[in-house]
């Protein structure tokens, strides 16, 4: 499984949401650490729960900026916002009912860490961008 790195290339340029990605950024890795080194189930749950409910604040926080400066692309950027809310409701769910295999493994870093950097280079960027940052 992949780390995730925060480095000023991805920064979108507002103080609030680059910090808030830098915090999920340690949060995934933390996930990745404790999934590697083979943690029991019940730490993973909680390391997971935690960053799927700190995912929810920030994507809630970025849909109300959005919605208050009527971000052209607020629909779509949503859009993206729910289907990785989808991927960590699956993930979640895989979690209680195999092992960490290595197919599991690597959905993870499909589903939850290639998303994650694409989506802030691209979509977050592009709204650090609107605002002027």
């Amino acid at each position: 499984m992949s780390l995730m790195y925060w480095t000023p290339e991805i920064a979108v340029g507002v103080e609030r949401i680059d910090n808030e990605h830098k915090a999920m950024i340690e949060r995934v890795n933390r996930l990745v650490v404790a999934i590697e080194e083979g943690r029991e189930e019940e730490e993973i749950r909680s390391l997971f729960i935690f960053l799927r409910d700190y995912t929810q604040n920030h994507f809630a926080a970025e849909e109300e900026l959005m919605s208050s400066i009527r971000y052209p692309e607020m629909d779509s950027h949503i859009a993206e916002h729910r289907e990785f809310r989808a991927n960590l409701d699956r993930f979640e769910k895989e979690i209680g009912t195999e092992e960490m295999t290595i197919e599991l493994r690597g959905r993870f870093d499909e589903l939850i860490i290639n998303w994650l950097f694409d989506h802030i280079c691209q979509r977050d960027r592009a709204l650090g961008k609107f605002l002027g940052a």
